[in-house]
């Protein structure tokens, strides 16, 4: 299952976050933390699966770690950021 990106990304090279925009709604999402990763992920046609275990690689293999990630990936569902092949 692949995911896209809905809205337009602002990203800086220099520090963990993410900006994102919804021109629908006419505003800002700031995305801290791994979330940049995972949205890296997602822009590179990642799945699901494929997006846990790179961030278990990266934190540890942890089913916390991936229980966040999915949290993280359900909260941008709804909010219509990214959506679902």
């Amino acid at each position: 299952m692949k995911f896209f990106i809905n809205q337009h990304i602002i990203s800086s090279p220099y520090s963990n976050e993410l900006m994102i925009y919804d021109s629908l709604l006419n505003k800002y999402y700031l995305i801290k933390g791994n979330g940049k990763e995972i949205f890296t992920l997602i822009n590179e046609g990642k799945s699901v699966n494929e997006i846990c275990s790179s961030i278990s690689d990266l934190y540890g293999n942890d089913l916390i770690i991936q229980k966040e990630v999915m949290k993280f990936i359900y909260s941008m569902e709804e909010k219509k950021i990214i959506k679902r092949e």
